[in-house]
């Protein structure tokens, strides 16, 4: 089996354990008596430790190699995952009053923001070490299809669990990172590691990489929105009950993680450049669909909106990061992934408390900020068309 392939297997079940709380965590919030920004700001401190330790684990893995900083970040995920939902479901339990629920749920979804934070840009440093630049884009969209595996795993299995609790899909999705652990130590190889000279050292601000960081945060603050709004909007628009709003979050976001999965399938399999029509059809897909959604009071056109969304951050995604991966020398590239997915990080902390607050003042207001960001993205690229179209 590939190196690619094996990431594809380590990417595509941690992401499955991640996804699997995006059905349940709206519901669980307002079933501890928490509210919707309380589980913004739950997300943000974890987006706080993923900013910080990003770009170091990006380093790190330059100086001790690839195999090394999965092993360690991988075990740490599985770990805090667990412990994660244990407290969750102590939580459910009303063993605690409001605030310790929501100090102790900030300290470990942090702790699992951290280890999290090293597995997809690291994933993506192995792709760049393996492959030639005209390469870069269909190998980076299969790491991305594992994501969209995850995105379609993840809320499917935890839709249908929560018919029987909201915590049990959490329990069992966390053996995943376990068994993948075990995997990766077995099976993936160890990589020449690339001592880079003082002077190629990549700056969280690097001025080659300010584009691919400004398209990554406006992608991600979409994505970001479309998973923490989910919950409560399908509770207030579509449905009833706790119970069948994480069971249609998860078939929405089943439907949305099939796309992803498609989409990026297919761009895995055009073996050349195609990141100026990836930056160009990406944004516009994404803008339409989050307006779609922002109109939804009926699932089918809630899943409409998504659908749209999933095919455009399908193109983008790639596209940035071979962007990224094109942009710096080959000892960078572990520092370059990090940098790339600290921006992720910084997004992740402001995303989901400007999120919920737009959404307590507007239901609309989430999905049309995420969609203006889209349309300027859509509108940079367009007046830029030399510059992009010299790359593909």
């Amino acid at each position: 089996m590939s190196p690619i392939k094996q990431l594809f297997i380590l990417n595509a079940a941690c992401m499955t354990a991640m996804m699997s709380i995006i059905p349940v965590i709206g519901p669980i919030i307002r079933e501890v008596g928490l509210l919707e920004w309380h589980g913004g700001l739950v997300v943000a401190m974890s987006g706080i430790t993923w900013f910080l330790s990003a770009k170091k684990w990006g380093d790190s893995s330059d100086r001790i190699g690839r195999k090394p900083v999965l092993l360690v970040a991988t075990f740490g995920y599985a770990f805090s995952f667990i412990l994660m939902t244990i407290w969750l479901d102590l939580s459910l339990q009303a063993s605690f009053n409001s605030l310790v629920m929501l100090v102790g749920l900030i300290f470990l979804r942090a702790l699992v923001g951290l280890f999290l934070a090293a597995i997809t840009p690291v994933s993506n440093a192995f792709v760049a070490d393996i492959s030639t630049a005209e390469e870069r884009q269909s190998a980076m969209a299969s790491i991305g299809a594992a994501s969209a595996i995850g995105l379609v795993a993840g809320p499917a299995l935890g839709g249908w669990l929560s018919q029987y609790s909201l915590i049990l899909p959490l329990y069992v999705l966390s053996l995943l990172p376990v068994l993948a652990w075990v995997f990766i130590k077995l099976h993936l190889p160890v990589t020449e590691i690339n001592k880079a000279p003082p002077e190629a050292t990549v700056r969280l601000f690097d001025a080659r990489l300010r584009f691919p960081a400004l398209a990554m945060f406006a992608s991600m603050f979409a994505v970001i929105t479309a998973q923490i709004i989910i919950g409560f909007f399908i509770l207030d628009r579509i449905r009833d009950t706790p119970e069948s709003a994480a069971q249609l979050a998860g078939i929405v976001l089943t439907i949305t993680g099939i796309t992803l999965g498609i989409t990026q399938g297919l761009l895995a399999k055009i073996k050349h450049n195609v990141l100026y029509k990836s930056l160009i059809l990406g944004p516009l897909a994404a803008f339409a669909g989050l307006c779609i959604v922002s109109f939804a009071y009926s699932a089918a056109m809630l899943s409409l909106g998504y659908i749209f969304m999933a095919i455009g951050l399908a193109l983008l995604f790639p596209a940035i990061q071979a962007i990224t991966a094109n942009s710096v020398a080959r000892s960078e590239q572990g520092a370059a992934a990090g940098t790339l997915s600290a921006i992720q990080g910084l997004c992740s902390i402001l995303a989901p408390v400007v999120a919920t607050l737009l959404y307590q003042t507007n239901q609309c207001l989430p999905y049309w900020f995420a969609a203006s960001l889209m349309a300027v993205l859509f509108l940079f690229v367009l007046t830029n068309q030399s510059r992009f179209s010299a790359q593909s």
